[in-house]
């Protein structure tokens, strides 16, 4: 948080790059705790090195490949379930889709 009242303006050329921070919300603990679990002699200040490094280009990634994706979809999505058409489309890829073998 400390970053956005930086004078250097660091915090805008970060928006810039997309918005990580759900990410690094998301996968800190999993990591952290993958991490310890396979390091269990870690001290503190290199876990927290070693989180730091693995976390922030995960949750980027996952920015670029999952959120903003998903995000790109809300306009069709808000379309559907405003003229509760939603449920119809998605029964009807459930069903094109599933195939019932006995």
């Amino acid at each position: 948080m400390w970053i956005a009242f930086l004078p250097s303006g660091l915090s805008q050329v970060l928006a810039r790059k997309g918005d990580c921070s759900y990410g690094i919300y998301i996968l800190h603990f999993p990591i952290l705790q993958t991490i310890f679990m396979s390091f269990p002699g870690i001290s503190a200040p290199a876990l927290f090195c070693a989180g730091l490094f693995i976390t922030i280009p995960v949750a980027t990634l996952s920015w670029k490949w999952i959120e903003k994706p998903g995000m790109s979809l809300r306009p069709r999505l808000e379309e559907l379930v405003r003229s509760n058409q939603l449920f119809k489309v998605l029964a009807a890829r459930l069903t094109a889709t599933r195939s019932v073998r006995f």
